[in-house]
């Protein structure tokens, strides 16, 4: 795999990842008032809150790699020319 098309499989698994922390915490955030207003359960909020932080923690994970191997594609360009 070249390095363009690793930059986009790492920006695509970046941006998975915090979707998914971004929705995790929509339903946290419902969780809680399911808690307080309906009687619901807490499990589902920290099972939301834990796939939350796990989500976050691979998303910039994955921001990071791709931000390395983009200086190493945009210094190569600069080398050629």
């Amino acid at each position: 795999m070249g390095t363009r098309q690793r930059v986009i499989a790492l920006e695509l698994a970046e941006s998975a990842f915090l979707w998914t922390w971004i929705l995790a915490s929509l339903v946290a955030v419902y969780a809680v008032v399911a808690v307080f207003a309906f009687g619901g359960r807490w499990r589902t909020v920290l099972i939301a809150f834990a796939v939350g932080a796990i989500g976050k923690w691979l998303g910039r994970a994955f921001g990071e790699l791709r931000r390395d191997e983009s200086m190493k594609l945009v210094t190569r360009v600069s080398t050629i020319e």
